[in-house]
């Protein structure tokens, strides 16, 4: 079985966690803690200079998956009766993974400068095995590895408007290819949809109850205004989540966790 390491409200997590169970693949989740446990990944992912980047996909005979689309790749391989990656419109899945980038990679410098300027959105972060009573003395670790994570994903130069012209550059794109279907490919559902609805998240949160306030964390994660000029984009996003993303390999219910 699989070993995937990664960080369940990270949206590069998110698609290919979505893309093993649409292929029925096995796999056991391990969840990444930033500082925590960074040695050990970094120690089975080989990853022994610069910064440690997940998701991360471990398996036999020494697979050893660095990338979101490296791991897309991987699932439509050992199952490609799944249609994840259609083969012949492979590099059109392609084109998408790499805009849902641009549009993640601009989302998350702007996200991060808002959960740092946050206290709530920062408690909303640490992992439920640590007591609430002892996260807020805790705040400055937090703040550090946020912190970290910031300087890591840095863009340096650019300013807030440019970040928010690439993502207004890329959902218009994103846009022009839905055209209105159903779907991103003809052929039906498949990765391209993926990991474009998980960077969506970084515009607005996908919430499945709407009637649940949101918690500062998705706040933070969220760009109003393209939230409001791409309402379009996120109502499509909110109804592939609910036809689409309903169960695990396991069979069991979808849990979206908010920090």
């Amino acid at each position: 079985m699989y070993r995937l390491i990664g960080m369940p409200v990270s949206p590069a997590t998110k698609r290919v966690c979505w893309a093993l169970d649409f292929a029925d693949i096995p796999y056991h989740f391990e969840e990444y803690l930033p500082q925590i446990t960074t040695s050990w990944v970094r120690l089975r992912s080989g990853q022994f200079s610069g910064p440690v980047s997940v998701p991360v996909l471990l398996g036999k005979g020494g697979i050893k998956l660095l990338d979101s689309w490296d791991i897309a790749l991987r699932a439509h391989h050992d199952r490609p009766q799944a249609g994840l990656i259609p083969d012949a419109h492979r590099e059109a899945v392609a084109q998408m993974n790499t805009l849902s980038e641009q549009i993640f990679y601009a989302g998350r410098i702007l996200a991060l400068d808002r959960v740092l300027a946050d206290n709530h959105a920062l408690l909303d972060l640490f992992p439920s095995l640590i007591p609430g009573w002892c996260r807020r003395p805790m705040l400055p670790v937090m703040r550090n590895t946020i912190g970290a994570i910031q300087k890591k994903y840095a863009d340096p130069g650019s300013t807030e408007q440019d970040q928010i012209k690439k993502l207004d550059n890329a959902l218009s794109q994103v846009r022009a290819r839905l055209d209105g279907k159903a779907y991103v490919l003809t052929d039906g559902f498949g990765y391209a949809d993926m990991t474009i609805i998980a960077a969506l998240q970084v515009i607005r949160p996908y919430q499945p109850d709407n009637s649940q306030p949101q918690s500062a964390y998705e706040k933070a994660w969220s760009c109003e205004t393209l939230a409001t000029q791409y309402g379009d984009l996120l109502q499509w996003r909110d109804r592939i989540y609910k036809e689409k993303r309903k169960i695990t390999y396991r069979n069991k219910p979808i849990r979206h966790p908010v920090r």
